[in-house]
């Protein structure tokens, strides 16, 4: 985990973990956890989060599963942006292959013409 500041106001955090990685013979395991959040101006306001999640599991039943989500803001001109992403549920095994996907953007606002 590593933080930065200025004397501007910017402060920024990011935050990473990857554990289990695997092979045993047949059976390969990876997990990826990621976040970065706090990116902050507070001169202008502009604020960035954004969080990402991964994990494979192979064996018999695969199983591959993404989780995402970012946030940008800029309060000066009104601007906002979200996004959402989660892919889920990837599994093979032996015979029904399984795959499911969500993904979400909502809130783009741009209130600078006003």
């Amino acid at each position: 985990m590593e933080e930065v500041r200025d004397g501007g106001g910017q402060r920024w955090r990011r935050s990473e973990m990857m554990e289990e990685v695997r092979d045993d013979g047949g059976g390969q395991r990876w997990r990826r956890s990621e976040m970065m959040e706090e990116v902050r101006d507070d001169g202008g306001g502009q604020r960035w989060r954004r969080s990402e999640m991964e994990e494979v599991s192979e064996g018999g039943g695969q199983r591959w599963r993404r989780s995402e989500m970012e946030e940008v803001r800029d309060d000066g001109g009104g601007q906002r942006w979200r996004r959402s992403e989660m892919m889920e549920e990837v599994r093979d095994d032996g015979g029904g292959q399984r795959w499911r996907r969500s993904e979400m953007m909502e809130e783009v606002r741009d209130g600078g013409g006003q």
